[in-house]
C-alpha cells in the first residue's frame, strides 16, 4: 500500500504566519477603544475612579451636624426621659425648626 501524506494544514486551529502578520498591521491601524485605553492604564483609571467617589462624599460630609448641634429628636427625649419640661415655647419650637 503507498501511504501518501495527507495534508491537513487547512485543518489546523491555528492560522499561518500571514494571516497573524494581516491582523497585526489592521491592529495597528485601529483607533484604541475607551475599553482598551483603560485596560492599559488601569492604575491612572482606577484612581480616577476612586477620587471622584470621594468628591461626590463630599457634600455629605458637609452636611453632618457638628456635634454640638441638638436635634430636635434628642431634646424631645432628653426631656422625657429626665421629666424635665420647657420653660418657654420660644426654646421649643427653636429646638424643632433646627
Amino acid at each position: 500500500m503507498d501511504e501518501e501524506r495527507v495534508d491537513l494544514s487547512g485543518f489546523t486551529p491555528w492560522p499561518g504566519a500571514a494571516f497573524e502578520a494581516a491582523v497585526r498591521r489592521v491592529l495597528r491601524g485601529a483607533s484604541p477603544t475607551l475599553e482598551s485605553v483603560l485596560v492599559r492604564q488601569g492604575r491612572a483609571a482606577l484612581v480616577a475612579v476612586a477620587v471622584a467617589a470621594m468628591l461626590a462624599w463630599i457634600p455629605v460630609w458637609l452636611a453632618r451636624p457638628s456635634p454640638r448641634t441638638v436635634r430636635a429628636g434628642e431634646l424631645l427625649s432628653q426631656w422625657a426621659a429626665t421629666g424635665e419640661r420647657p420653660t418657654d415655647v420660644e426654646s421649643f419650637m427653636g429646638a424643632l425648626n433646627d
